[in-house]
């Protein structure tokens, strides 16, 4: 399996996060975003990647089950880049008035905002890939070729694909969840509040904007189901009609 691009994760001294508490959730939204990020590089290289060069399942599946959680991955290293670069960038400027970490993090998440709305595709068709994936398990060359893929993974790796097929919707959906705690733990008065606020305003449409396009997808879907039924009625109404 192709090995995870390293990242310089940045820490804080137990006296550090005592004298600002926002930096246990600073700390918390890096340290998940790299554990994300693994997570994605587990699917893709543990599982998309071994599916393409085997035919254990059918190669027009593939799409349906994965989307574009390659493009996903590329985002969400690019954000942890940044977010490693900046903070770390800032632990060297020595200056009374230099901004906090937490007015750093705002800054970049408030950037690939835009960037995130990729997630809108992989989340409205997440329903369609657990129900391709259900069916694919139920041919058992597939079935035994995805334990074996499962197998090959390490330590706390060893999770089945449906696992991972959920973790991009957690992770979209637990950036404003992050961030709204910062805003708890930040009093009205501070030169951060205000770009917390526009960093949770920025997440929330994007979460918000995810929640229509699944719900216009699910309507989608359910119209093309009807329209299907009705066919079948169609057909068989013009059967007995020939009778």
């Amino acid at each position: 399996m192709s090995h995870l691009p390293e990242f310089e994760l940045p820490s804080w001294s137990d006296d550090e996060k005592a004298r600002d508490r926002r930096l246990l959730i600073v700390q918390e939204i890096v340290e998940s975003e790299h554990d994300y990020i693994r997570d994605l590089h587990t699917a893709i290289h543990g599982y998309l990647i071994p599916l393409r060069n085997n035919d254990a399942m059918a190669r027009e599946d593939l799409p349906k089950i994965f989307a574009n959680m390659e493009l996903l991955l590329s985002i969400n290293s690019d954000l942890l880049r940044q977010l490693c670069s900046t903070l770390s960038g800032a632990r060297e400027v020595e200056d009374e008035e230099a901004r906090s970490e937490v007015y750093h993090v705002c800054e970049v998440f408030i950037s690939h905002a835009h960037s995130l709305r990729s997630y809108d595709q992989y989340c409205s068709n997440h329903p369609t890939a657990l129900s391709v994936l259900s069916a694919a398990l139920l041919k058992p060359p597939c079935s035994a070729f995805l334990d074996k893929c499962k197998m090959r993974g390490l330590g706390e790796g060893r999770l089945a694909l449906g696992d991972y097929l959920i973790k991009p919707v957690q992770r979209v959906c637990k950036y404003p969840l992050l961030f709204r705690e910062l805003m708890r733990q930040t009093e009205a008065e501070h030169e951060d509040h205000e770009l917390i606020e526009e960093a949770i305003g920025k997440l929330e449409k994007v979460t918000a904007h995810i929640n229509s396009k699944r719900g216009q997808h699910e309507s989608f879907q359910r119209m093309g189901e009807l329209q299907r039924a009705l066919g079948g009625c169609d057909m068989k109404l013009n059967d007995g009609e020939r009778h």
